[in-house]
């Protein structure tokens, strides 16, 4: 081996071990340590350590609050490895990190876009719930059921299916959409009567009845509920 390739060697057998180090200290949550290991080396790493350098040392200044460094190396990762293996899980924290730091529009297109390029990730669904809130606080209702209405045609069988029924239901129910609503909160019982928002709906579905005047049917709510 020729003394060029065994420096090469030398140099990507230290980062290995720099990098286990750096995993170990992450996995025990010491956060503060591993921004402070790999800040300083992280460049210097050859790309097949870099990448998941990138995401430790932004996940950790997530995880300590940091949100404007975090979302610096998320960005810069997703700039430099454009199609990256970690892709996915910089996109979502980036979407997080954004949220965190209140900007809603901003947010609200971050997990728009992962929820768009990964519909199939276990989050999907989750970024979906996260824009309807989103357009819910931005007063755009409009926006606020096209997310909940695509969560319950894509991800009907999630736990987030029978909350977003609810929230539509409440949504509904305020503006005295009074039949809406008793269909949103309705289908919740009826797909999701193991859902903590069951028995919620079931109030709401008396008072529906009673405000449209269908009191007998109010009457059998609330005695249902009674005997619950």
């Amino acid at each position: 081996m020729t003394g060029y390739l065994k420096n090469i060697r030398i140099a990507a057998l230290r980062s290995s071990v720099v990098l286990i180090r750096r995993k170990s200290l992450f996995l025990l949550k010491n956060y503060d340590e591993v921004t402070k290991l790999i800040k300083s080396e992280v460049k210097d790493l050859p790309l097949t350590k870099k990448e998941e350098a990138m995401l430790m040392l932004a996940e950790s200044y997530y995880q300590i609050e940091n949100f404007e460094d975090a979302l610096q190396v998320y960005g810069s990762y997703l700039k430099e490895f454009p199609r990256g293996k970690f892709r996915e899980d910089c996109l979502l924290g980036q979407a997080w990190g954004i949220a965190q730091q209140e900007k809603l529009p901003e947010a609200r297109s971050a997990f728009q876009e992962f929820a768009s390029e990964f519909p199939r990730h276990e989050k999907a669904a989750e970024c979906l719930f996260a824009t309807a809130n989103i357009s819910l606080k931005l007063n755009d209702q409009e926006s606020f059921l096209k997310a909940g209405n695509l969560i319950l045609e894509n991800y009907r069988d999630s736990q987030i299916a029978g909350e977003t029924l609810f929230r539509i239901g409440i949504f509904t129910v305020t503006r005295k959409y009074l039949k809406k609503a008793l269909e949103s909160f309705e289908r919740l019982k009826t797909n999701y009567p193991d859902s903590e928002f069951s028995k919620s709906a079931s109030y709401y579905i008396g008072d529906c009845y009673r405000e449209l005047k269908q009191y007998d049917d109010a009457i059998r709510t609330f005695r249902q509920i009674h005997e619950e």
